[in-house]
């Protein structure tokens, strides 16, 4: 039986052991996500803090874009002016006779 017991234990003794992975639980009350590929836990208010400046973000690109198009609109209104403008120039100084001296 002593032999027995020594046999066992020198073989247990000789097995590779493994390395368990440990795994940390979240349970539905934490409300937490955890993001596998960068192995970090986000939280909700991680979360809402995200969306709120993504919200934020949107604002301030559809604001943009909405100045861009006015800025767009009245240098064209500009331009048309301007043209309009060179026309009526043209238009006195053809009928317009400069005598110099």
């Amino acid at each position: 039986v002593n032999s027995d017991d020594e046999l066992e234990s020198f073989f247990n003794h000789r097995k590779r052991r493994r390395k368990q992975k440990q795994y940390k639980l979240y349970s539905d009350d934490d409300a937490d996500q955890v993001d596998l590929n960068r192995g970090r836990c986000v939280t909700n208010e991680t979360e809402s803090s995200i969306h709120t400046n993504s919200n934020i973000l949107k604002g301030i690109n559809n604001k943009f874009n909405e100045l861009t198009q006015q800025l767009t609109l009245n240098s064209s209104k500009f331009d048309q002016q301007m043209n309009h403008l060179n026309t009526k120039i043209d238009l006195m100084t053809s009928t317009t006779n400069i005598i110099s001296c």
